[in-house]
């Protein structure tokens, strides 16, 4: 199963949308609450609030739902009793939740995308079979690729974290929600099943991430290509 945490993207939205009574409250506690909250949540529903399945992400949310509507004589219901002004129930039960139905709506537009790119990508191989089963066979192959690409995208955005590049801006609508995906750790060596989209996946440019992985045995990090363009910036300006 791949997962996908919401808490980070949760939490920056809100505190861009959060109404005037809880902005106060939002600037010094919001970080430290959302995990107390969800504590309380899976403590009640073995069921997490954050990390969520990226291949039922509408069940998931009507899971939620259902568990929010049921929670009397739960520890969340009694931690949300104890809190002031009710502020775990208001956040979780209406700001989380709007949150998370804009997320799970865009994200399938989105994946649909993403899976149209890399099936181009792979059109531009040599890999030849009959239409039907090389389409088939792609499809099996990247639906968990593809998944782990649009849960980065939603959170990381489609600008390459080396140089800035940004398709849309260059060419238009064509390059609407488009960019490579970068795993810090090469899939070749990373020894884990679990890929999280927040902290293992960057949004790169096709030219930047061609030259991290140009030569296998030395792959280069994010930092690496940063480095790599600061001191070309620098040659460039003598």
């Amino acid at each position: 199963m791949e997962t996908v945490n919401l808490m980070t993207a949760f939490s920056q939205w809100f505190e861009s949308q959060t109404p005037r009574p809880y902005k106060t409250w939002c600037r010094t506690n919001l970080e430290d609450k959302l995990p107390e909250m969800n504590d309380k949540y899976v403590e009640s529903f073995n069921h997490d609030l954050f990390n969520l399945d990226l291949d039922n992400l509408q069940n998931e949310m009507a899971k939620i739902k259902n568990n929010l509507a049921n929670r009397k004589n739960t520890a969340f219901e009694d931690y949300n009793e104890r809190a002031a002004h009710r502020a775990p129930h208001a956040i979780i039960n209406k700001h989380y939740m709007q949150f998370l139905q804009t997320y799970v709506s865009t994200f399938a537009d989105l994946h649909d995308k993403v899976v149209n790119d890399l099936l181009s990508e792979k059109a531009e191989s040599d890999y030849t079979d009959t239409e039907g089963e090389c389409v088939k066979r792609l499809v099996n192959v990247y639906e968990r690729k593809s998944k782990l690409r649009t849960a980065a995208i939603k959170i990381h955005e489609v600008i390459c974290s080396v140089c800035g590049f940004n398709f849309e801006e260059t060419y238009g609508n064509r390059g609407k929600d488009y960019i490579d995906i970068h795993h810090i750790v090469p899939l070749s060596e990373a020894n884990i099943r679990s890929v999280n989209p927040a902290t293992d996946l960057v949004p790169v440019c096709a030219n930047c991430h061609r030259m991290i992985h140009r030569f296998k045995e030395n792959v280069l990090s994010i930092d690496d290509m940063k480095k790599i363009l600061t001191k070309s910036n620098r040659l460039a300006q003598r």
